[in-house]
């Protein structure tokens, strides 16, 4: 609940600097989404801030699914191909997007991290699974209507495990890769 009540702040913050330098066209805020979860059963939800003058962009998300795909369950947890369910209760996360261009559009490159809580099901037992994690992202944010409003961005990136991050069920260990891929795309809209 803690984690919840951050995360609203932060938003708030980020809603307050937007009203105080809403005169320049460089800033602003948007509220995004990756279609990613949505496509796989989860849900994802953020906003970000656009600093005015400024390359840069920050953001939050909490992000949560569950994997069904056999090859999706090997490719995040090791021995995952056993399990009979792999689940992202929550993913909550900060990110630090910096554009090639001032006007936020286009190319840009950033990094993530957060905390994530997974669930995993095997022989009838249940654990869960916490990790830290960073994540090198690159990307291309297109605007299709001008330099605001529906925005339509997609990525590439890494998720590198900063945890243990592993339980034992029925005396089998399972284990997050340390290394995860994470390709989405993003729909936002931005104010």
């Amino acid at each position: 609940m803690k984690k919840i009540i951050a995360l609203t702040i932060s938003f708030m913050f980020l809603l307050l600097n937007n009203k105080i330098h809403s005169q320049d066209g460089t800033g602003g805020l948007s509220i995004e989404s990756s279609i990613t979860y949505w496509l796989s059963d989860g849900y994802s939800i953020g906003a970000s801030y656009f600093k005015p003058n400024s390359h840069f962009s920050f953001g939050s998300s909490v992000e949560g699914l569950t994997y069904t795909n056999e090859n999706l369950k090997e490719t995040v947890f090791k021995n995952g191909e056993n399990l009979e369910q792999v689940r992202l209760r929550y993913l909550i996360r900060t990110e630090v997007r910096y554009y090639l261009n001032m006007d936020k559009e286009g190319f840009y490159g950033g990094v993530r991290i957060g905390y994530e809580e997974w669930t995993i099901k095997f022989n009838g037992f249940e654990a869960s699974v916490d990790d830290s994690f960073m994540s090198p992202i690159v990307g291309y944010c297109w605007y299709p209507w001008g330099k605001k409003g529906l925005m339509i961005h997609p990525y590439l990136g890494a998720i590198f495990i900063l945890g243990e991050g592993e339980a034992i069920l029925a005396d089998e260990t399972f284990k997050l890769n340390s290394v995860l891929p994470n390709p989405g795309i993003i729909i936002g809209w931005r104010i």
